[in-house]
């Protein structure tokens, strides 16, 4: 019987080649946003990283480098999407598939169409600004899905290989999650409900997406490795 249950737990962590590819597909882009957003840091010195938002980077010159960067988020998403879909099977951890994808397209949608700047008032918004925001909201689902992720495998054989890692990852993702929350709730009521330079919130705004790529590679990397030493 202890045979039994180890050759179908092999059978469990044998992930299919498609997911392995898509894990490492994860990694890759996730790792190229990190770069691609410190690079912007370097060569784009006159936005305020204290109180300027990420999206900003978009505007102006090499604003495209941004646009890219939102892409290989999106491609991350969905690729780890795509390597997590063979060992998950429960409703919970399927519900986190579906949200991985929702907050990948969210990321393309951010991608493809640029964000008014951080002093633009509400009623000025443009038709771009407005679905940038709402791509940045979708893309905020991320650490949602991490969550049911987590829950999802917490049943699974292929969870005690990287339980360790998934649970470190999707705490990473929360208290960055949090910290942006917070800071947001404290500061804007004191710019009456504006963003702008005297909110500053943009280094916790950098922390939490940089978050966000860090969970999409640690949970990639997981399952990379775990693959590996099966086979």
């Amino acid at each position: 019987m202890s045979q039994l249950n180890s050759i179908n737990q092999t059978q469990e962590l044998d992930l299919p080649l498609i997911s392995r590819r898509a894990g490492e597909l994860s990694i890759i882009t996730a790792g190229s946003f990190i770069i691609l957003l410190i690079f912007l840091h370097f060569i784009k010195p006159e936005l305020d990283p204290s109180w300027s938002m990420v999206s900003e980077y978009a505007l102006g010159d090499y604003g495209l480098i941004m646009d890219l960067a939102f892409l290989l988020m999106g491609v991350s998403c969905f690729s780890l999407a795509l390597a997590l879909k063979s060992i998950v099977h429960s409703i919970p951890g399927k519900i986190g598939l579906f949200l991985i994808v929702v907050a990948g397209i969210g990321f393309v949608l951010a991608a493809l169409f640029k964000t008014d700047p951080i002093i633009t008032a509400p009623n000025e918004l443009s038709n771009q600004g407005v679905i940038h925001s709402i791509g940045a909201s979708l893309g905020g689902l991320l650490p949602v899905s991490a969550l049911f992720i987590a829950w999802g495998l917490s049943k699974n054989p292929f969870w005690r290989s990287i339980k360790s890692v998934i649970l470190w990852a999707t705490a990473i993702i929360l208290i960055a999650e949090i910290q942006m929350i917070i800071s947001m709730m404290i500061l804007l009521p004191e710019n009456d409900g504006k963003l702008g330079p005297t909110v500053l919130i943009g280094w916790q705004n950098r922390i939490m997406i940089m978050a966000y790529a860090l969970w999409l590679i640690m949970a990639g990397k997981a399952l990379k490795n775990t693959s590996e030493s099966v086979g």
